[in-house]
């Protein structure tokens, strides 16, 4: 079974603000959304929250309560240039990457035993030691799980905080996951604090619920929440485009659900994308195919395809036939209004 890796950095904007100030990691910081009195606090370490600083405190308030405290601001362009810095490191651990919420990532393990061979511990055991010692270098912490999915490795990790957890079987995941309390979850207040009435703290307890209860009384966010839990729901990585890898784009003028227009539509990108690949004497080894579908005003899914040739190529038709096999086979859930191609390559022979 293919294996997935999550990593999950905890408070990200906090670790910024640490790996620019080592000296602050004694003492009691919080990271703020505006240098004056009246700014609320976003982030609390854990010697801050110790004395009574929480997110959402005005700053003031937190001085008062730690005379103490350490403050930044970490703008959102030194959060995004972050994660754009882990996802070139992380690019180079595996060529499929998602991320989620800052500081969250998942990696595939698909096809990297060669790469990195276990000498001991069970399969995912050097890959995710890589994963820790990667991050590191950059001077962050943070929880590694090498798995089967992408939810049970998120709530693993976002119990364990850090180091590396590699589970044997699909079976180890879902006991693992099934201890993992909902307030290490990000999910709405409201429906934990719904739940914990009902008895329920954990996800195994949740997953223990009737499905039908939880749409009809919570709603479909709840009920989709359920579903990844108790894996029935399809739920695959829709990774993203290593930062200097070359992608290609179409914003459909009309939303298309016709497959075979459809497949018309997509030859366009996917030539202008081996166009420039052989420019740089590269070829072609996975193609990434991303369709933006378009469910009802404002609710737009990704679908996320990797298709793998048989060997490195730069034809065309013989990759627009196998995107054809693909759509033919499973086609989208709904109408089209946006494509994206993008390609895993090597150098060409």
């Amino acid at each position: 079974m293919p294996r997935v890796a999550c990593l999950d950095l905890p408070a990200l904007p906090l670790q910024l603000v640490w790996r620019a100030e080592p000296a602050w990691r004694a003492y009691p910081v919080v990271v703020i959304d505006d240098d004056r009195p009246q700014g609320l606090v976003l982030w609390a370490c854990e010697r801050a929250r110790a004395v009574g600083v929480l997110a959402g405190q005005r700053y003031a308030h937190a001085l008062s309560l730690c005379p103490g405290l350490r403050a930044r601001v970490v703008p959102p362009e030194q959060i995004t240039a972050a994660i754009t810095e882990l996802r070139a490191v992380l690019h180079e651990l595996s060529p499929r990457v998602e991320p989620g919420e800052p500081g969250t990532f998942w990696l595939d393990g698909e096809g990297l035993e060669r790469i990195f061979p276990d000498r001991q511990g069970p399969i995912g055991t050097e890959w995710g030691l890589a994963i820790g010692r990667a991050i590191a270098k950059l001077g962050l912490r943070g929880a590694i799980v090498v798995g089967f999915s992408r939810f049970a490795t998120y709530a693993i990790a976002r119990a364990t905080r850090h180091g590396v957890t590699v589970l044997r079987s699909d079976a180890d995941e879902r006991i693992a996951a099934a201890n993992v309390p909902l307030a290490r979850l990000d999910i709405d207040p409201k429906l934990r604090e719904a739940l914990a009435r009902l008895g329920v703290s954990s996800v195994g307890q949740m997953v223990r619920l009737p499905g039908g209860g939880i749409l009809e009384r919570f709603g479909r966010e709840p009920h989709r929440l359920y579903q990844l839990a108790a894996g029935e729901r399809w739920d695959p990585l829709v990774p993203v485009a290593p930062p200097e890898a070359p992608d290609e784009r179409v914003l459909l003028d009309d939303e298309e659900d016709d497959v075979e227009r459809l497949v018309f539509m997509i030859k366009a990108p996917i030539d202008r994308l081996l166009d420039r690949l052989a420019a740089r004497g590269r070829a072609l080894t996975a193609l990434h195919l991303e369709l933006a579908l378009k469910h009802a005003v404002g609710k737009i899914e990704i679908r996320a395809d990797c298709i793998k040739p048989a060997g490195p190529t730069l034809d065309g038709r013989a990759l627009l036939r196998l995107v054809h096999l693909r759509l033919t086979g499973m086609p989208p859930a709904a109408a089209v209004n946006a494509i994206r191609v993008w390609a895993d390559d090597v150098g060409a022979s």
